[in-house]
């Protein structure tokens, strides 16, 4: 269970009561406890667990953005959102709450998911500080214990996978140091001496847009002069081959293995997400960094 000390009480207090905050008349700091605290840049998109999905941008001088909270037939609580809340400061360090307003509600069946409104005006965008708070109550308290003790587990996992990857982050204009051996038996340099453009896709069976992607980049690497390697990891190669294999995947792929080998890949390649696409030239210089596949096709639309 968290326990806010004295002294970490005293700086939350503070926190919530500096004049220059937006809206934060209403706000108890004893309600809440801090989820989730980055540094970003507007738009933002949260991902996290135990956390539904918030989404920020700024029009004008006005921070604005929603919330998407599950909603049961089953509760108590007719309007979810109100146990969730956003902070924004914003780059002349003013902090705005955007305490959630719930607009709609869609269903199906006996649940469905309401849609809250985020709003702040004399907002001043750059880089911003993004804090999520839960209400705080002891489930939330247990659950986010849970939550720092799976995240130490797997930093931890992470980096002993990281260890054993050897691999470099790709940066654009300069050449990249990895090389692998692939499921076809050569090594990223012997694809890429012989082709005009080497494409390294970073690949996921978990991903639905990576499976979708997968006859678009089998006719490319039957395209003249350009090739394509899946890059990818697993804790079970059996069953991922076995997955290239009912997909229909034609291109090789150097796979890492490990528990953590997937996480380890994004963050050994300063990457985010699947798929993700690597073009080197013939020197093995990266031309360009390609986040998903709609970013490919317009890539392609002005260099075939």
């Amino acid at each position: 269970m968290i326990k806010l000390t004295p002294i970490k009480l005293q700086l939350f207090f503070s926190l919530f009561c500096l004049p220059c905050f937006e809206g934060s008349a209403d706000i108890d700091p004893n309600n809440w406890i801090e989820w989730y605290k980055v540094e970003a840049q507007l738009p933002y998109s949260s991902s996290l667990t135990l956390y539904p999905p918030v989404h920020l941008y700024v029009d004008g001088d006005t921070v604005k953005g929603t919330l998407a909270s599950p909603y049961s037939f089953d509760s108590a609580d007719n309007n979810p959102a109100n146990k969730f809340l956003v902070a924004v400061t914003d780059t002349k360090g003013t902090t705005h709450f955007l305490i959630p307003k719930m607009t709609s509600v869609g269903f199906e069946n006996e649940t469905g998911i309401s849609i809250a409104n985020l709003y702040s005006e004399n907002f001043e965008n750059g880089q911003v500080i993004v804090q999520l708070y839960r209400v705080n109550s002891i489930e939330n308290r247990t659950n986010l214990q849970q939550l720092h003790n799976n995240n130490e587990e797997r930093n931890k996992g992470i980096t002993t996978a990281l260890a054993k990857m050897h691999l470099d982050a790709p940066i654009t204009g300069e050449i990249w140091s990895f090389s692998a051996t692939t499921s076809n038996d050569k090594t990223l340099n012997d694809v890429i001496e012989t082709s005009t453009t080497t494409i390294v896709q970073l690949y996921s069976p978990f991903c639905g847009f990576c499976k979708q992607s997968i006859p678009l980049v089998n006719r490319l690497n039957n395209d003249k002069g350009i090739k394509v390697v899946g890059l990818s990891g697993t804790d079970n190669i059996a069953e991922f081959q076995q997955h290239l294999i009912t997909n229909e995947v034609e291109y090789p792929f150097i796979i890492f293995e490990g528990e953590y080998s997937e996480s380890a890949l994004l963050r050994a390649t300063g990457q985010n997400g699947f798929p993700t696409y690597i073009v080197l030239n013939g020197k093995k210089q990266v031309q360009t960094i390609l986040v998903g596949s709609p970013a490919l096709k317009e890539w392609l639309s002005t260099h075939r």
